[in-house]
């Protein structure tokens, strides 16, 4: 589930489809609206920045959605393998997503909002299953089944560095607020920290008994979040350059995807 702001939330439900909802208020706070259903045999869901549309990967096509009308209003194509992942740039110019299907390389496709044809990047050797840009827009990072990380200049299109140390497929992904670090997570049970800049290792934290699926920095960069097939929400405090592991909740009943 993705928060727009307080007023529009969108989630992928069992049936694959992108659901909008709105958060009740007052006596109803702990609940939610369906508001409409506006995409079936969804696997990914993105939003643009200031909240008006969502991107939403189906199969080998993405769709923007308005969201004040709940319409698709253009579709980008161009995929060539099921889409796993999708990002929006800081400023919305621009649509991100990872393609692949097993054992198959796969690509990275960047799509400027208004037109066709988007640019194609490769690099992996199997399926991306996360995809997000540096606060600046500048860079992309990207998490494959082939275990690396690779991070992109999107000027160029060229890759700039390879991220090693998973042992394990990764899949979750993210830039640090400021820019300066990268936090990924992978089936070997760790959660790892990256520089930014060089694509080297800073630390690994590895309290997680199974894989870890997702893990994401707190807006301003002071925590970090980490889940996955434990079923445990992990919390650490983050300094730029060291981790403290603060406390893990068992949140859910089945793995956290």
């Amino acid at each position: 589930m993705k928060r727009v702001d307080c007023c529009v939330l969108a989630c992928l439900v069992s049936s694959l489809e992108v659901l909008l909802v709105i958060p009740a208020v007052a006596a109803d706070a702990d609940r939610l609206r369906p508001k409409r259903t506006v995409a079936p045999a969804v696997v990914s869901v993105a939003f643009a920045p200031d909240g008006s549309w969502l991107a939403a990967a189906r199969n080998r096509e993405i769709v923007i959605i308005d969201v004040g009308a709940g319409a698709v209003r253009e579709t980008l194509a161009g995929a060539e393998n099921p889409v796993n992942a999708l990002a929006v740039s800081p400023d919305g110019r621009h649509v991100a997503a990872g393609e692949g299907e097993a054992g198959a390389a796969g690509a990275v496709l960047v799509w400027e909002i208004g037109k066709p044809e988007p640019r194609r990047m490769t690099g992996h050797s199997d399926s991306i299953y996360a995809v997000a840009f540096s606060p600046d827009g500048a860079r992309l990072v990207t998490a494959s089944y082939d275990k690396l990380l690779i991070l992109w200049n999107l000027a160029t299109g060229e890759p700039v560095a390879t991220l090693k140390h998973h042992t394990g497929p990764v899949f979750s992904a993210q830039f640090s607020p400021d820019g300066k670090s990268i936090v990924s997570g992978g089936a070997d049970q760790t959660v790892k920290l990256w520089n930014a800049e060089t694509g080297e290792r800073i630390l690994t934290l590895g309290e997680a008994t199974k894989g870890v699926n997702a893990a994401a920095f707190h807006p301003q960069g002071i925590e970090l979040a980490a889940a996955g097939a434990d079923r445990t929400i992990r919390l650490y405090e983050w300094n730029g350059t060291t981790a403290r592991f603060k406390r893990g909740t068992i949140a859910h009943d089945a793995p956290i995807l």
